[in-house]
């Protein structure tokens, strides 16, 4: 066996028993004063001063430690590996004393001694064999309870049976001295080998697994070693371990008795933390798991986990701090194996492995390259050691956090705080740009109006707070090119040269104007006309632009210089349309006398004149290659001549009403003629009709061709711009209200790129042709007044009371409502496969979506149905029929209605939350109350000012309510505790009509003040004003890109439905 430690010096000596006294005194109860000790032993003033320092920092952190050791190594020394013996030990070396004769025994040296016991080298005489004999030492008195240990040991390991303890041979007396034999290991001590280990963290853990089975069996015989340390592993000459030294193992049923309370057993760097505290009811076989762990980090690392100047340091610093993770001493051990080595040294026994078993298992593990099973101690949970270890300092610690942290907390108060100001102030701006963008809009300056609205466009990291009335004015804004403005009143007609750079306008203040279209600078001012100019024409090669008057004259202007080319051409009466023919050599003109005239443009002369009409004529075209006049006028009659002697070719009729307008296509096969009725006609080369549409609501006083004659545009006197496909005649697109009046006429230029209109606000616009087909405000087909309106679920359809169902992007009807039902409102249900209505006879059906036939009647109320509604489920509709009663029905289930009643006037309007959940009614005294939509229960009533309530409706996510009427306010209210939050506060007239946006950020009000307003409802400030008629309802489309409204039609807004668009570019 490997040998115990050498004697101590004589200082030393004389130091260990004069602590070896102080420490007896105290177990006896009779501490000695310290100063009193210290005095007594100047010449170790500084050694007694540490110790007693050290005992008082482990008293402190633990329970009272007993007398120790009454031997430990001198600061600087490297005796630590030494067992730490029992009082009532020998301890003192005396002389070396002579070899023992044993019986049977030939002893042929000593191999080490410690604080009890000496080991030999012998040789056996029968059987021969060399072994290890361990007896106590010959110049130690021991004690009862030593020799009891002794003999303990002998039988401990007698007990075990095991490839890595080493047997017991012989146990028996010599001379009174107890002693036994066992196999002699001669490779020597771990911890004369721990350097190799260091480099070969597999071999290590090979061999510690080996001793982690010897420790398992030890256990599994109800054996704790308590002392596994290096020294107590010896190698042989293959390297396998061996496992000695079992001294002061004890028996797991053993009576604790036989160790006192408060003694510390074992060798400081290997030790337990349980062992430090002398709690030996702790010590269980997780504290050999721990001196595993010990012996596992120093093969690692080179090094014990603790080490110190003295016992009591390393004591102090096993009991306290962490060991040092071995992957910084050592780069080759990985996470997983420093993790199981880390797991065995926990200071909690319940956190270390549960046996040796299960650390054999997961070195075992780590050996095959597989996960081991135990998980690295959290960052939280290390935190929480450090603060148990060193309390004041956590709490200085945590003083310092908190204070860090509530400046933390103050800064992101104020920083918060700032935020919403700067969201507050950047709404309040944006709310601020839009208002000015679309009154640079009405002011017809694009450049601005671009401008504020690029300034609104979110830059990066803040929020977009664009919604539908930014896309609306930027839908506006890049369709329209350019405005010219110059004329005093009425711009009757637009005409491009042929080579698209000029574009020339006659107008109502007596003069003709030259613009350049790519700035729109004004070239030049054609004074001459002593009236009205009301039309004009650019010669086929551009040299030349004729101007037509009603001051009788034709007059011919050189487009480079702006002079007039020639002397007038005197017509003999006012003259309207002019146009010159293909080949540049013959100007015709016609007007208000109905007579047709052709003049030769180079000398003046006038070639032949046509009395054919019976009335003005209004509009004159040549054929492009070919040899036809047309021209019609207010006798109904669309009239073909010769185009060289005016010779009558035919009369093409198809309108019911004065023919204002008529165009030839690029080729001359399509001819297209628009009516005072708002019809267009398509005519073949052979003047037959092939497609007849309606669209406008008024006179078409212009139409013009694509270069390509796939579509035509047409310009009416209801201040619309329609496109149209040919032949069928389709509507494609609009400009709905280009201008603030009448659009007088319209003109394509020679590359189908530019759009020019005119009208009578006085101004010319260029449009991108192209993105005229992406209509801004569509009219719907309505020929009744609506107080109802509904947008289908996928926004395609629009089912109008009083009219039928509509093509939202185009306007056209879907179906119609039998003129008898006389539907006053409509509702689709969420899942859009049924349309309820409400008649004036009190019918409450159910309809096909997409025909308007009746599949069901619910039932029928004593009076007309005013309101309807569908809730989230789809099994509930709700009515109102000009009473108080608000009633409730099941489409699925035949039966009476359920009648809700509470309100004292009659109930004029009704909502569902957009979960179902509520139901919101208002009457005429502007009482609301809530509903509980299941129930019936009245939940809560909100009374605002004494007037009319018209309208109201919930936000899409139900926290907001926003009433309106009479009292031409909007209200806005908190769901959930009634609380009034504001009032909107702009229109002039009742507000009959109100409707959120799907994304909750703005809502739509419209009245009797004839215009639509759309709000912020963050900053409650109006953002977007829409010019229409009188609106009784409105309704976003589910995109938020549309916004219906509809009422009563005017003058200036014939059509009483219209649909704003603001699709995403």
């Amino acid at each position: 066996m490997h040998g115990m430690s050498e004697g101590c010096s004589d200082r030393e000596r004389r130091l260990g028993q004069i602590v070896f006294e102080y420490l007896e005194q105290i177990e006896r109860g009779e501490p000695p004063c310290p100063h009193r000790w210290l005095a007594a032993h100047p010449e170790f003033a500084q050694e007694l001063a540490e110790f007693l320092e050290n005992r008082q920092r482990l008293e402190t952190a633990f329970a009272p430690i007993r007398p120790v050791c009454s031997c430990f190594a001198a600061p600087g020394s490297s005796g630590l590996t030494d067992t730490m013996t029992l009082p009532g030990e020998c301890t003192l070396a005396g002389a070396p004393t002579p070899l023992p004769l044993v019986a049977g025994y030939e002893v042929l040296e000593e191999l080490g001694r410690g604080g009890m016991g000496v080991v030999y080298r012998a040789r056996q005489k029968n059987p021969q064999r060399l072994v290890a004999l361990k007896m106590i030492r010959q110049d130690c008195i021991p004690s009862a309870e030593n020799v009891q240990r002794f003999c303990r040991e002998a039988e401990a390991v007698a007990s075990l049976d095991h490839p890595n303890i080493a047997p017991i041979y012989e146990v028996g007396r010599h001379e009174g001295r107890l002693f036994y034999t066992m196999k002699l290991i001669e490779g020597g001590g771990l911890d004369q080998h721990r350097g190799r280990f260091r480099d070969e963290p597999r071999a290590a853990v090979a061999l510690l697994q080996a001793v982690a089975a010897a420790v398992c069996h030890a256990h599994k015989q109800g054996l704790i070693h308590r002392d596994i340390k290096p020294s107590n592993i010896l190698l042989d000459r293959d390297g396998r371990p061996y496992l000695t030294d079992f001294g002061l193992s004890r028996h797991m049923q053993e009576d604790l008795n036989l160790t006192r309370t408060g003694q510390v057993l074992g060798t400081p760097t290997y030790i337990a933390p349980e062992q430090i505290r002398g709690q030996h009811e702790g010590v269980t076989s997780r504290t050999d798991i721990y001196g595993l762990g010990a012996v596992l980090y120093t093969l690692l690392t080179g090094q014990p986990p603790f080490e110190g100047r003295n016992a009591y340091e390393v004591l102090l610093r096993v009991a306290e701090t962490p060991p040092l993770p071995p992957r910084r001493l050592n780069p080759r051990v990985d996470r997983d194996l420093e993790t199981v080595c880390l797991k065995c040294l926990e200071k909690s026994p319940a956190k270390r492995y549960g046996c040796a078993g299960e650390l054999g298992e997961d070195l075992a593990r780590w050996l095959a390259g597989r996960p081991v099973e135990a998980r690295r101690v959290s960052h939280w949970e290390r935190a929480r050691r450090w603060c148990c270890r060193y309390p004041l300092l956590s709490g200085l610690a945590a003083m310092v956090l908190l204070l860090v942290c509530g400046v933390l907390v103050l800064l992101l108060i104020h920083q918060n705080r700032v935020a919403r100001y700067q969201q507050a102030a950047e709404q309040h701006l944006y709310a601020a740009n839009i208002r000015l963008a679309q009154i640079a809009w009405n002011n017809n300056d694009l450049g601005e109006t671009l401008r504020l609205l690029a300034a609104t466009e979110p830059s990066p990291g803040r929020p977009d707070l664009r919604s539908f009335e930014w896309y609306y004015l930027f839908g506006l804004a890049h369709r329209q090119k350019r405005t010219l403005a110059g004329h005093r009143g009425d711009v009757y007609a637009v005409a491009f040269a042929p080579d698209g750079t000029r574009l020339a306008s006659a107008g109502r203040d007596g003069t003709a104007r030259l613009w350049h279209v790519a700035n729109g600078q004004s070239l030049h001012v054609l004074e001459g006309h002593r009236d009205e100019v009301n039309a004009v024409a650019f010669s086929p090669d551009g040299t030349l632009l004729g101007s037509a008057s009603d001051d009788g004259t034709v007059r011919l202007w050189n487009v480079q210089s702006g002079a007039p080319a020639a002397r007038p051409f005197l017509a003999g009466g006012p003259v309207v349309a002019l146009d010159f023919s293909p080949d540049g050599r013959t100007l015709a003109c016609g007007g208000h006398a109905g007579i047709v005239q052709l003049w030769e443009v180079s000398t003046g002369r006038q070639l032949a004149r046509q009395a054919g009409h019976t009335a003005a004529i209004e509009c004159i075209a040549f054929q492009p290659q070919g040899n036809l006049l047309v021209s019609a006028g207010r006798d109904h009659a669309v009239r073909l001549w010769d185009s060289t002697t005016l010779a009558p070719r035919g009369v093409l009729r198809g309108h019911g009403r004065a023919v204002m307008a008529v165009a030839f296509s690029r080729d001359g096969q399509w001819l297209t003629s628009g009516g005072q009725d708002g019809s267009i006609c398509l005519w073949d080369r052979a003047g037959r009709l092939q497609a007849q549409g309606l669209g406008h609501q008024s006179w078409v006083m212009s139409l013009a061709f694509s270069p390509d004659g796939r579509t035509a545009v047409s310009a009416g006197k209801d201040a619309a711009v329609w496109v149209w496909e040919l032949p069928s005649a389709k509507r494609l697109g609009a400009l709905q209200a280009p201008h603030a009046e009448r659009v007088w006429s319209v003109a394509i230029a020679p590359d189908g790129g530019l759009l020019a209109t005119s009208g009578g606000d006085g101004l010319i616009k260029l449009w991108d042709a192209q993105a005229v087909q992406g209509q801004q405000r569509v009219a719907l087909a309505a020929s009744q007044s609506a107080d109802s309106l509904a947008i289908h679920p996928d926004g395609r359809r629009i089912a109008l009371a009083g009219n039928g169902v509509f093509d939202s992007r185009d306007g056209r009807a879907q179906a119609t409502f039998a003129p008898g039902d006389k539907i006053q409102c409509v509702a689709f249900s969420p899942d859009g496969l049924t349309l309820a209505t409400g008649a004036y006879d009190g019918t409450v059906a159910l309809r096909e979506p997409a025909t308007g036939q009746v599949r069901k009647v619910l039932g029928r109320h004593a009076n007309y149905v005013t309101a309807i509604a569908f809730a989230a489920d789809r099994r509930t509709l709700a009515t109102l029929a000009d009473e108080p009663t608000v009633w409730i029905w099941d489409p699925e289930v035949a039966g009476p209605p359920r009648a809700l009643l509470g309100h004292q006037a009659t109930a004029k309007a009704l909502a569902f939350d957009p979960y179902g959940h509520v139901l919101a009614t208002g009457d005429t005294h502007y009482v609301v109350h809530l509903w509980d939509a299941r129930s019936g229960l009245l939940r809560r009533t909100l009374q605002g000012r004494p007037a009319r309530l018209d309208a109201l409706a919930f936000s899409p996510d139900g926290s907001l309510l926003a009433t309106s009427g009479d009292d031409r306010v909007v209200h806005l209210w908190h769901v959930a505790s009634g609380r009034q939050l504001g009032m909107l506060l702009g229109h002039t007239a009742a507000v009959r009509a109100l409707a959120f946006s799907p994304d909750g950020m703005r809502l739509a009000s419209g009245g009797d003040d004839q215009v639509v307003r759309i709000w912020d409802l963050t900053t409650r400030r109006e953002l977007l004003v829409l010019s229409t008629n009188s609106i009784r309802c409105l309704a976003f489309s589910p995109s938020g890109t549309a916004l219906a409204g509809a009422g009563i039609g005017s003058s200036l807004y014939p059509a009483s439905a219209h649909v704003w668009l603001a699709p995403r570019p």
